[in-house]
C-alpha cells in the first residue's frame, strides 16, 4: 500500500509531507503519478517544484528533460545545485540536444544563465555550441561562457582577437583556452597577456604558459628572465613556483 499512500500524501497541505511523498513517487518510478507530479512542477514553491522536476526525471527521463530544459530560464528560483543534479541524473545523452537548442535560441542574458549547465552536455555538443556562439555572438558574457566550454579539438575561431578583447574576463578565458589548445605560434599571444593591466589575465596567461607541453623548464626560465615588464616577470615567477620551478 505504499504507492497508494504516497499518492495521497502528494496532495497534502503540509509542505514537508508533500515533498517526501513526491520524492518517494520519483524513487519508485511511479508512472501513474506522472500527471500529478507534472502539475506540481508549476508550484510557486521552489523546493516543491524542483523536487517534482527531479521526480519526473527519475520516472521517465527522456520525456522529462524535453519538458524541464525549456523551464530552466523561467525557474531561476530553482537552486542551481539541484538543477545540476537533475540534469546529471538524466545523463549527457539526453540533456545535450535540448540544452543545445535552448542556448542557441536564448537571448544574451538567458544564454549566459544556461551556459553554466552546458558542461553537462556531451563533448562534441559542447564544442559545436561553443564554436557557434563564438562565431555569432557579440556579448562579452556569452563569449566568456562559450570559451569555458572549448575543448579545442576542432580549433577556436577568433582566438587572437579574443585575447585582445576589451572585456578583461574574455581575455582571461582566452588565456585559459590557449593553455589547453595552444600551439607554438600562440606563445606570443600569451606573452602579451603577461603584461595585461588585469591581474587575473596575467595570472591565467602565466599558468597557461607553464602548462604548455612544448615549453620545458629551461625555456620557461628563459621566458621569465627575458621579461622587461616587472608585472609580467613577477606573475611568471609565481606560476613557476606553483609547479615547483624556480
Amino acid at each position: 500500500g505504499l504507492l497508494a499512500f504516497a499518492r495521497r500524501e502528494a496532495t497534502s497541505r503540509q509542505l514537508t509531507t508533500r515533498l517526501l511523498a513526491v520524492k518517494t513517487l520519483g524513487h519508485l518510478r511511479d508512472l501513474p503519478s506522472w500527471d500529478l507530479i507534472a502539475q506540481t512542477v508549476d508550484s510557486p514553491n521552489p523546493a516543491l517544484s524542483v523536487t517534482a522536476a527531479t521526480a519526473l526525471v527519475e520516472i521517465k527521463p527522456n520525456t522529462a528533460i524535453t519538458i524541464l530544459v525549456p523551464l530552466l530560464v523561467e525557474r531561476r528560483d530553482w537552486p542551481r545545485t539541484q538543477v545540476f543534479k537533475l540534469l546529471e541524473k538524466a545523463g549527457a545523452d539526453l540533456v545535450s540536444e535540448p540544452l543545445f537548442r535552448a542556448i542557441r535560441a536564448a537571448d544574451a542574458e538567458d544564454c549566459v544563465y544556461l551556459l553554466q549547465f552546458a558542461k553537462l552536455a556531451e563533448f562534441d555538443v559542447r564544442d559545436a555550441l561553443a564554436m557557434e556562439l563564438l562565431g555569432s555572438r557579440d556579448s562579452p558574457e556569452v563569449i566568456a561562457g562559450a570559451l569555458k566550454l572549448v575543448s579545442g579539438q576542432n580549433g577556436v575561431p577568433r582566438l587572437a582577437a579574443l585575447s585582445a578583447h576589451p572585456a578583461w574576463f574574455v581575455r582571461m578565458q582566452a588565456a585559459r583556452v590557449l593553455g589547453r589548445v595552444g600551439q607554438p605560434e600562440h606563445l606570443a599571444l600569451l606573452q602579451r597577456l603577461l603584461c595585461d593591466q588585469e591581474w587575473w589575465v596575467r595570472y591565467r596567461a602565466a599558468q597557461a604558459i607553464v602548462g604548455l607541453p612544448f615549453v620545458g623548464p629551461n625555456k620557461l626560465r628563459q621566458l621569465r628572465d627575458s621579461q622587461r615588464d616587472p608585472y609580467a616577470k613577477d606573475i611568471l615567477e609565481q606560476a613557476l613556483a606553483e609547479v615547483g620551478l624556480t
